[in-house]
């Protein structure tokens, strides 16, 4: 069983050396040695001949002077690739060149069949967001006013449209992503595993989307995750209100049944 109280003091650590004034690298992108793998992975028989299927692109950065004792493996959120942890749009540094500054050891991943990790046919159905929904619910969601919140919405630079530059780098980098949520999950977990069996314990930083892998992760594998930090996690428990409207994810946190001690035994209840 995963013991979530272990995570805190690692997480607020985290925070607090994210938000310090003292950052003082300047470099676009901090220097940092680079190397690149895949894992996961199987191989599987297809009308197409043997394939493999579920692996995952991995890169490891390495600071100059590595001071931390464990990792960081970023996971991204939706549509998104290991680039979202790089330069920003707007071409600030990204949290890749920060925490490199602060002496973390990095994993960045392209999640199973996107980008970088191959997408097969038998996959099943991929699926994109249009110019419509970026802009509702990412960059101008203010105008949309999908939700109540929405109207307060102030952190997206420039004007969140194709008449500004800014928008048109982030929308670019958009990707395809597969559409059954159950099988992405249960795709990103088993990687994942791989990975962190492979590197040892490390903190995991996972963004909207990516959210509830964390916690499926820690739930497999609690001696390789040493904390999480949950930047906004898809939620809420049990019902989608933003994006999805009815019910959703039936394990609190998670799609997929979980070891984690719930004070039921299944979805229903």
């Amino acid at each position: 069983m995963f013991d979530f109280s272990f995570s805190w003091s690692a997480a607020f650590l985290i925070l607090f050396v994210l938000w310090s004034k003292e950052f003082s690298c300047n470099a676009v992108e901090t220097f940092a040695s680079r190397s690149y793998f895949y894992v996961g992975g199987h191989y599987e028989n297809t009308t197409d001949g043997e394939v493999m299927v579920g692996q995952m692109y991995a890169e490891k950065l390495v600071p100059l002077k590595a001071t931390q004792k464990y990792p960081l493996f970023f996971i991204t959120g939706v549509a998104q690739s290991a680039t979202n942890w790089l330069n920003t749009p707007d071409g600030w540094e990204g949290w890749n060149s920060y925490f490199l500054c602060q002496g973390y050891t990095l994993y960045l991943t392209d999640q199973p069949q996107r980008g970088r990790s191959l997408w097969l046919p038998s996959d099943g159905i991929l699926t994109n967001y249009n110019l419509t929904f970026v802009q509702n619910y990412f960059t101008t969601v203010q105008e949309a006013k999908l939700w109540p919140q929405a109207s307060l919405h102030t952190q997206w630079l420039g004007n969140g449209t194709p008449s500004d530059p800014i928008f048109n780098q982030f929308f670019a980098s958009q990707l395809q992503q597969q559409s059954n949520t159950t099988l992405t999950t249960l795709n990103n977990v088993h990687a994942s595993i791989s990975l962190l069996s492979l590197i040892g314990p490390a903190i995991l930083v996972t963004h909207s989307h990516g959210g509830p892998y964390g916690w499926g992760i820690a739930d497999a594998v609690p001696s390789l995750v040493h904390a999480i930090v949950a930047i906004e996690p898809e939620g809420p428990p049990f019902v989608g209100e933003i994006i999805a409207h009815g019910p959703a994810r039936p394990w609190v946190l998670r799609i997929c049944p979980s070891h984690m001690t719930l004070p039921f035994r299944i979805p229903e209840s």
